[in-house]
This record gives structure tokens, sequence and C-alpha cells, in this order.
């Protein structure tokens, strides 16, 4: 008896299975060779008005370069905080040397407006013509959206960076 119910208990488990659908989630894409990844995010307290930024440098292997955690006295939004983390990351690849960029942040808003020249009628505005001055001096850049999800472990180090106000970390 005790065997049926554990063979009944399996099949009811293995349909039960079956019948999920299943969450795909992607890990960080993979810049082309050649390439550095410069990973984004920011942690923002609307209540207190400050923030943090926090970014890491990757090889196409996934092998760590550097980065870098800077902490925001004054920040309007989110995605002014996340496009003053671009240009950290733009100046943190100058500093190490990087000419072939790929940018990966789950900020759409920002992405979209960096795609399209920097352009904004935003508080933001200074930050992004900043930004597009130093992505001239790139041979090669790319910005990308990636889900929250991934940027997990940059959400986490970004939530504590108002412990420190500046750092930089080369490999």
């Amino acid at each position: 008896m005790r065997t049926a119910l554990s063979i009944v208990t399996l099949t009811t488990n293995y349909q039960r299975a079956l019948k999920k659908n299943a969450k795909h989630v992607e890990g960080w894409k993979k810049p082309p060779e050649e390439t550095l990844l410069f990973n984004i995010n920011v942690g923002y307290k609307p209540e207190r008005g400050d923030g943090g930024t926090k970014g890491i440098i990757r090889d196409f292997a996934g092998t760590f370069i550097a980065t870098s955690y800077s902490y925001l006295d004054h920040v309007v939004d989110a995605p002014i905080a996340k496009v003053y983390a671009i240009r950290e990351g733009l100046l943190l690849a100058q500093h190490i040397g990087c000419n072939r960029l790929n940018i990966q942040s789950d900020c759409l808003e920002v992405m979209e407006i960096m795609k399209q020249g920097g352009y904004s009628a935003t508080a933001g505005a200074p930050i992004y013509d900043e930004c597009m001055v130093l992505w001239q001096d790139f041979n090669s850049i790319f910005i990308d959206h990636c889900n929250r999800d991934i940027n997990i472990e940059r959400i986490i180090y970004s939530k504590f960076s108002h412990l420190v106000k500046e750092f930089l970390y080369l490999g």
C-alpha cells in the first residue's frame, strides 16, 4: 500500500510539473569579443532625495575588470541617477583604456534617450550632454536594455553605495 501511494504521489507531482509554465530568466548578454561590458544600476531614495550608483565592467568571457560606486547627494529621480551611472561608467572605461564598450541597464527610458543622441528636456539634460561627448571617444559603443531580474547583483550593491561616498576598484 505504501509503495502504491508513493507511485501515485510521484506521478501527480510529475504531471503538475509538466503543467507549470517555467519562467526562463536569461543571464547577462555576452558582448562581442574585444568588447567590454558595463552593467549599471542605482539605488534611489525619493523620500531623502539621494541615491547611489554601481557599475561593473567585465570582458566578453565575464571576467571582472573594474567596478565603481558613487553616492549622489541630490537626485531628482531614478532616471537621472541612471544617466549619472552611465557617465561614471564611460569615465571608468576611459580610465582603464577601453575603446569598445557595451552598456547594459534596466532603465528603458535612459536607454532610448541615449540611442537617440542624448536629447532630453529633463533635469538630466546636462548629464546626457556630457555622456554624448564622452561617447564620441569610443571606437565602438552599444547600449542595451536588460531585465531587472538579471540586474539583481547590481541592485544589491547600489543600495549600499550610500555608505561609501566614492569607490573605484580595478581588478
